[in-house]
């Protein structure tokens, strides 16, 4: 019996070389009329075929976690990362959750490393405001089992 995988029937689908093809000339790829696992399956088949990270842009935090959460059913969950940001800026001023700006900060590690993951943002998280990539890198400590680390 032949055992094939639902990504490969993906990527037998008319436009999927399209898509590869415009993505991995690393160019901005807007693609609608995909829903629900359909879009799961595409994600998944493009992420197995590119060695670079993707930004998937979605239009609310719960739309973004449904994705995470369905994306780690066919991918490992080390690959895939949110971008967290409440919707209302109020909210966030108000109630910035310690989890989501580890999130944040783990999802802009695996873009900055150009690690092969699917990082999965809010459109509000589109304008939350960065530091230059950096800054960013320069702020990082490398820490390792044995070390001591000065805290002033």
């Amino acid at each position: 019996m032949n055992n094939l995988r639902l990504t490969e029937f993906m990527e037998s689908t008319s436009n999927f070389e399209t898509i590869l093809a415009t993505i991995s000339d690393h160019k901005n790829q807007l693609i609608t009329g995909v829903s629900g696992s359909a879009t799961t399956l595409l994600l998944a088949a493009l992420h197995e075929k590119l060695n670079h990270p993707q930004l998937i842009v979605v239009d609310s935090l719960y739309h973004m976690q449904e994705l995470a959460a369905d994306l780690e059913n066919l991918l490992p969950e080390t690959e895939i990362y949110q971008f967290p940001v409440e919707e209302v800026l109020a909210a966030e001023v108000a109630t910035s959750s310690p989890n989501y700006r580890l999130q944040r900060v783990l999802a802009l590690n695996a873009l900055q490393n150009h690690d092969p993951a699917i990082v999965i943002a809010s459109t509000a998280g589109l304008r939350h405001k960065l530091i230059k990539p950096t800054e960013f890198k320069k702020a990082a400590l490398h820490l390792k089992p044995g070390m001591e680390l000065d805290l002033e």
